[in-house]
């Protein structure tokens, strides 16, 4: 056997063990977020059923938020889809849409130095501590090159993807279990909005390809 073969091999080796240990970390990821949310929902029903019995609208809301990115999401969605759900769930949702917890700075900074290989301070001129925005997948921060342009960082929540797909695929598989109780109910009526939603969302998570979008926009522009 050739140097060459036992080179390769040894990196195929390498690269079917790390796939192996990514996809023993995201089940325990995926695992953890579901016992994660049960617990949740169960604290806050429990809440509930022991007497703090605040408006549901309300109650559901703080839950919500409680559990994070992909509920904040559809806290967003109910906000904004005032045809499909009652006043007083669209008026209490509104609150979702811009009071996500900011993360911290530091996290920002780590993110982005390791994402870029350098220190912050010698990549920017100054970037601005306190986010313009900050919702559910992602933060966004000013700050100047050092060429003097302005311009925005936008940095996703850590883990954000692994937990929408954990999220989704939860709410998928009660929905088709809600389906199957209710005979009555369309069989796409619940587990169709989700899947929409999560591909939505997904897509919301792939940064290059929203470059990507952004640079064919600029030059459409250009060009009419």
């Amino acid at each position: 056997m050739s140097k060459d073969t036992i080179v390769n091999e040894m990196r195929a080796n390498l690269a079917r063990e790390r796939e192996g240990l990514a996809l023993v970390r995201n089940t325990a990821r995926g695992a953890f977020r579901v016992f994660e949310t049960v617990g949740v929902v169960g604290r806050q029903g429990l809440g509930w059923l022991l007497g703090d019995r605040e408006a549901l609208p309300g109650h559901l809301r703080r839950t919500f938020e409680s559990l994070g990115a992909t509920y904040i999401k559809l806290g967003q969605f109910i906000a904004s889809s005032p045809s499909l759900f009652p006043e007083e769930y669209v008026s209490e949702f509104q609150k979702c849409l811009d009071r996500t917890p900011p993360l911290p700075f530091h996290y920002i900074r780590e993110t982005v130095e390791a994402e870029l290989g350098a220190p912050l301070d010698t990549l920017y001129e100054w970037v601005d501590p306190k986010p313009l925005a900050s919702a559910s997948i992602a933060q966004v921060h000013a700050a100047r090159l050092k060429n003097g342009a302005d311009v925005v960082i936008k940095v996703q929540r850590p883990g954000v993807r692994q937990v929408l797909l954990t999220d989704f695929n939860f709410l998928y598989a009660s929905a088709r279990l809600v389906e199957s109780l209710a005979p009555g109910l369309s069989r796409s009526a619940l587990s169709g909005v989700i899947e929409e939603l999560q591909a939505g969302m997904l897509e919301e998570c792939d940064f290059l390809q929203e470059a990507r979008n952004l640079d064919a926009f600029n030059r459409f522009l250009a060009e009419t």
